[in-house]
């Protein structure tokens, strides 16, 4: 075997399939019959597959880590022969495979077109989908003749039933109990994504979470990289608003610039006025809120401030919602913008999102009917959208900006020395929709100790903010098995940094 070229091997294995037994001087010719089985896992952190066994072999593929390979049970010394799910073939180094004991049958070879059979098989496997770009229908049955049920939006999360049809798939929509036929091209059939086996059973002592540990990494590689200064110090809270787990949790209760983030906190404020009977609710106080909020402007914000009765006044309602700890509202915003001595925490702007969201955006002294219609109301003025001016750091310049499913309900704050987003960010998932509360804000105590331009500081420190939130959107499609990779590399690259430096620390100790 070793005599033979590359060549020749190649087209031993692929035409004849014949292993070549000597006894004396006689040979017999056997044919050894191509068994695919399906299961292995990619064991390192990417693997190439080739088209021959050895590194002299081209690259045909790489695949990351925890992808599922079929195999064969073709093997050249440390190499096997593997298949992708995208129907790739090569050969591999067998040492990066995880393989199950329990091994699948293999494919009929009597079957004229073995890959739209494998093709077949693996779709079976599949335990979730998500529609495809463009218009897709949904019938009652497998056919265009049957009725239509609707249609479904790009990207949306289904479950897979246990029919199928020529070319129909049966799904069904989560919370939804009748399922529905659609084109077997319009869907994506994914397996979802998990942690590296090497992370799976990780407890990191010293953060709230894997993903708290991943952020604090990334914030150590930023400043080592000098990408900002160690003076910008994070101030970061999120909580998963289906199970109410606290996931992130950096300098919660310390007191930072409130810049425009305080303009949530003053929106509450008049929805209390307002629900007690206190103020009229014009078309001119529309504009102001709707300004207030989606423009940021501090002329409106001022307006809705005076019809309050001012700073003190507000601070004093606010006060008997009992939730703030750390807010301080005593001025109105400044001419130029420059709010310097309004201060909020992390911990108080996450605790105002997570009520509002729950329908408890009034607080203690209002019936629940009335805080569930300030609430709806406030996520009203919150979800429109800011101007193209104001873009915010937690959807807008990230890999999941043109995603429709992810629905933002926000508030942005810049002054020099303090840049903020705080609000909620809404997944699509095979589970239904799933909701966090998000606070994530870089400040600079000494801000006279930012060279050149402000707006230049605050750029750099946005495109930091936008990243973490890829990370943390990252975690919820990984905890809720939504498709999509977004922030998932950085995400794992980090934490795995987070847990091996943990790692290190306690071997020191």
């Amino acid at each position: 075997m070793r005599a033979i070229s590359l060549l020749g091997k190649q087209l031993f294995h692929l035409l004849l399939g014949i292993v070549l037994i000597g006894t004396g001087s006689t040979i017999v010719a056997q044919p050894t019959i191509m068994i695919w089985r399906h299961g292995a896992q990619v064991n390192a952190t990417s693997l190439n597959i080739r088209n021959m066994p050895g590194l002299s072999g081209l690259v045909l593929a790489t695949v990351r880590e925890n992808t599922s390979l079929f195999y064969s049970n073709l093997e050249e010394g440390e190499w096997i022969r593997v298949r992708t799910e995208e129907g790739d073939e090569g050969w591999t180094i067998k040492h990066f495979l995880k393989i199950p004991e329990r091994t699948a049958a293999p494919l009929p070879r009597s079957e004229p077109d073995p890959r739209e059979e494998l093709a077949q098989s693996m779709a079976e496997e599949k335990r979730y989908a998500v529609t495809r770009p463009g218009v897709t229908l949904a019938y009652y049955g497998p056919g265009e003749e049957h009725p239509v049920r609707g249609e479904l939006a790009e990207g949306t999360h289904v479950v897979l039933g246990e029919r199928r049809g020529s070319g129909w798939t049966q799904v069904r929509e989560p919370n939804r109990k009748e399922s529905v036929w659609i084109r077997t091209e319009s869907l994506f059939l994914y397996d979802p994504r998990r942690l590296p086996k090497v992370l799976q059973d990780v407890e990191l002592k010293q953060h709230t979470s894997m993903l708290e540990a991943g952020i604090q990494d990334y914030m150590e590689e930023a400043y080592q990289r000098g990408a900002i200064s160690r003076e910008d110090q994070l101030f970061m809270v999120v909580q998963d608003l289906h199970s109410g787990e606290l996931l992130v949790s950096i300098r919660p209760r310390r007191h930072v610039k409130a810049a425009s983030m305080i303009k949530v906190p003053i929106l509450q404020a008049y929805m209390m006025k307002l629900y007690r009977g206190q103020i009229e609710h014009s078309a001119s106080n529309e504009k102001h809120l709707e300004n207030m909020i989606r423009l940021s402007s501090n002329y409106s914000t001022n307006a809705v401030l005076k019809r309050l009765g001012g700073p003190n006044a507000v601070q004093a309602l606010l006060d008997e919602v009992r939730m703030y700890r750390e807010l301080r509202l005593v001025e109105y915003i400044p001419q130029g913008g420059r709010t310097y001595r309004n201060q909020v925490s992390a911990g108080d702007l996450n605790q105002l999102f997570v009520r509002i969201w729950s329908g408890r955006g009034l607080g203690p002294g209002f019936s629940e009917l009335e805080n569930r219609a300030a609430s709806r109301k406030m996520l009203d003025y919150l979800g429109m959208g800011s101007d193209h001016r104001v873009n915010d750091r937690l959807k807008d310049g990230t890999c999941y900006a043109e995603n429709d499913q992810v629905k933002l309900w926000d508030k942005t704050g810049f002054v020099k020395g303090v840049n903020g987003n705080a609000g909620i960010v809404e997944i699509d998932t095979p589970h239904g929709r799933r909701a966090y509360s998000v606070v994530l804000i870089l400040e600079r105590a000494n801000y006279q100790s930012i060279d050149g331009n402000a707006v230049e500081w605050s750029s750099s420190i946005s495109e930091q903010m936008r990243r973490i939130s890829e990370m943390v959107y990252a975690h919820f499609n990984l905890e809720y098995e939504a498709a999509d990779d977004c922030g998932y590399e950085s995400l794992i690259h980090h934490v795995r940094r987070a847990h091996e430096q943990e790692g290190r620390l306690r071997a020191a100790l």
